[in-house]
Formats: C-alpha cells, structure tokens, sequence
C-alpha cells in the first residue's frame, strides 16, 4: 500500500458506510461466499482491509464466523469499533489490528482470508510480498478468496463518473463518495473505485500465478458484474485457492 495509504483511508472513514457501491459490493463478496461449498458456520476468517467492518460483521452475525480485522486506517478501525459498541454479542467475535502497509505484521492461524477489492490500492511491486504474508497465515485445507476490479470499459466509465460527482457533489447523478487520487500514492484499507488509469493491472491470471507461487491450488477463478442502479457498477473477478491439506497426501477429494 502505498505511503499515504492510512491518511486517505481516514479522511474517508466519515463518510464510508453511505458509499452505495461500497453496499453493492459487499453484498455480492458476501452472496459469492456463501454459495462456495466449503463455506460453513464458524470459519476463523481473516478479513484484509476490513474499513469499517461491513463485511466483517455479516460474517460474525450471520456465519458465526470468528474475524480478525485489520487495516491500515485508524479511522476505518475507530469507526468498525464504535459500531460494535451497538453489537454487544459480536464484540467478542471480531478482533481489529492495525496493520503496516507491507502487510509484514499480519500473523494468524485461519481458514479463510478475505481481500475483498484491497489489493489494487498496494504498490505494484508490493503486491506479490503483500499475498505472500496473507497466504501464510492459512491453516491446512484453509482457502484464500481475492476479489478485485476488471479494468473493463464500464470499470473505467463508472469510476469517471463517480470521481466526477465527487467533484461536483451538486450534480444530478450517482455518488460514489469514495473514489480518490489518480496516483500510485493512494491508499489501501477496503475502499473500491480505484482511479482506474492508475492502480495496478490486476488480472485473474495474475492472482492466480501469485497464490499459486505459495502453494496454494486454484479452485475458482470467475468474473462477475457488481450494479448499484441501472447502467451504473463495475465488472469484478474473484480469485479462491486452497492450501492443500493431509487428505491431499493420499488423493483424498
């Protein structure tokens, strides 16, 4: 992530949770969890740019899941604590870290490791050490799920016009409320709609050679279309590999 990663993700922290594309994706991360086969109550999940803990609480709430949330953003991690203060019964459920920007500190022992459209906002040549630290803290048979943004047509009109209205908050049209600097130097910390001229090519090709370099086995690669209204979202990918675990020993499925 890059140097002034943590700055940005607080400056939007405010603001996030009235981000509709932010709603939008996390439903569709969620919907395309639930539906894997290997998804079941009580997974420890270790949830990667976690901002202000959308995701991280629907999985405490609804999959018994225990999380570890970590981000860079102080603010982003504030603002997920505060609202587990009105979530008494999942405090004990979600742990929240705030991690370096390499991702150097993030240590654990999980089934599942959620990026869900975090590592565009890394520095290109960041990205291969960043997955690298995620995929060793998966335990045997544990699973990594890397959701990002295809750098498609309607990837690039969509974040124009939402950095657009961003501008000009006065204009009739759709806000997206946290697209940001058409730089390298912006910020990581769960925030979607990258300036798309500039954050890094990735590609499911891409992540997958990169999760495959540590072990893992790719189970799924698949695109999918994220809409907020009509005409208005982003084309995305997911990326699942599996550390193969003692059953593998023995040609065991």
């Amino acid at each position: 992530m890059s140097s002034s990663a943590g700055s940005w993700g607080d400056s939007m922290a405010a603001g996030y949770d009235e981000n509709p594309l932010a709603k939008a994706t996390s439903n569709c991360v969620l919907s395309l969890l639930r539906s894997l086969a290997w998804w079941r109550p009580g997974l420890a999940v270790l949830d990667f740019g976690c901002g202000t803990g959308t995701n991280a609480i629907e999985l405490a709430r609804r999959d018994d899941a225990q999380v570890v949330g970590v981000d860079v953003s102080r603010a982003m991690l504030d603002k997920l604590r505060a609202k587990l203060k009105d979530h008494g019964d999942l405090a004990a459920r979600i742990t929240l870290n705030q991690i370096k920007e390499d991702a150097s500190d993030v240590n654990g022992d999980f089934d599942v490791v959620l990026s869900s459209f975090v590592l565009h906002h890394a520095k290109e040549e960041h990205i291969p050490t960043i997955v690298g630290h995620l995929c060793r803290t998966l335990r045997q048979d544990g699973r990594i799920a890397v959701f990002e943004l295809v750098r498609s047509e309607r990837t690039r009109a969509t974040i124009a016009a939402l950095k657009a209205k961003q501008r000009n908050p006065g204009d009739a049209g759709h806000s997206h409320g946290h697209s940001h600097h058409q730089s390298q130097e912006h910020s990581h910390g769960h925030h979607h709609g990258p300036g798309s001229e500039d954050f890094p090519v990735l590609t499911p090709e891409s992540v997958a050679d990169l999760v495959r370099g540590h072990g893992l086995e790719v189970e799924q690669s698949s695109q999918f279309d994220v809409s907020v209204q009509p005409g208005v979202g982003v084309d995305a990918f997911v990326v699942v590999a599996r550390r193969p675990g003692p059953s593998d020993a023995f040609g065991i499925a």
